[in-house]
């Protein structure tokens, strides 16, 4: 790629944001590793300048000012089409579910939805944990949550249209960098099946960072307005009691 600086343009820039920072970073030193690739095996004109400009969260400078080139990255739009759950939580845990608070902006009408302020759809108490095994391991990892009043008691609600309920699902589709195979799955499944989760594409803030794109669902267990199958008792043991209510 031809030079730009000394033509008066600005150089490529990449983002690292704080949610791969938070995974990435160990205690200690650490070391950026950058590789420089010539286009052309016999070229003689190879050359590169590397700058790297972090954030501080205080007042203080202790480095150089910023090149006139240089364009603060640009997180997200102030709104986005997609509904947003802005969550605040501390603890989050893979074990146990903490209290935390959740707001969600949603226009049902299809207008733009903000990603801060009080949640017009949802204002309220949750309490949520990470969810998944393996996954776990991930940068973007998935989160359940169940909506409860301000005593912790579960609390049914309609978010986004879905059937009133309490428990609930945002899955981070990490490996899936095209974000809809779930999504697309469900969606194929509800055309057949009897019950098949609703999904909404979301847009996620944690603590006022933001972590991407989501997708919002249904956890999936035994309600009449999920898996509508009956509920076995300790004295079912034997005969047409044994016959249904399971979820594989």
């Amino acid at each position: 790629m031809e030079a730009r600086l000394y033509k008066g343009e600005k150089p490529l820039q990449y983002t690292i944001r704080r949610q791969q920072l938070n995974y990435l970073i160990r205690p200690g030193k650490n070391v950026l590793a950058i590789q420089v690739h010539n286009k052309f095996g016999g070229g003689l004109d190879m050359s590169s300048n590397f700058f790297l400009h972090v954030g501080l969260r205080n007042t203080n400078t202790y480095y150089r000012n910023n090149p006139t080139w240089f364009d603060e990255p640009k997180y997200f739009e102030a709104e986005t089409h997609l509904p947003v759950f802005n969550i605040t939580a501390s603890g989050v845990n893979d074990n146990a579910k903490v209290p935390g608070t959740l707001q969600i902006h949603y226009d049902r009408n299809g207008g733009m939805n903000a990603f801060k302020g009080i949640g017009d759809e949802y204002s309220g108490n949750i309490t949520i944990k990470y969810r998944g095994n393996s996954t776990l391991a991930f940068p973007k990892k998935s989160f359940r949550f169940e909506t409860v009043d301000v005593n912790g008691n579960n609390l049914d609600q309609d978010i986004l249209g879905f059937d009133l309920e309490n428990d609930w699902i945002l899955y981070a589709p990490f490996s899936d960098k095209s974000l809809l195979r779930n999504y697309l799955t469900y969606n194929l499944g509800s055309k057949f099946l009897d019950y098949s989760p609703p999904t909404k594409l979301a847009e996620v803030m944690f603590n006022d960072y933001y972590l991407g794109t989501y997708v919002f669902t249904e956890k999936i267990k035994r309600d009449r307005n999920r898996v509508d199958i009956a509920r076995l008792h300790t004295s079912d043991t034997s005969g047409v009691e044994l016959t249904g209510g399971y979820i594989l």
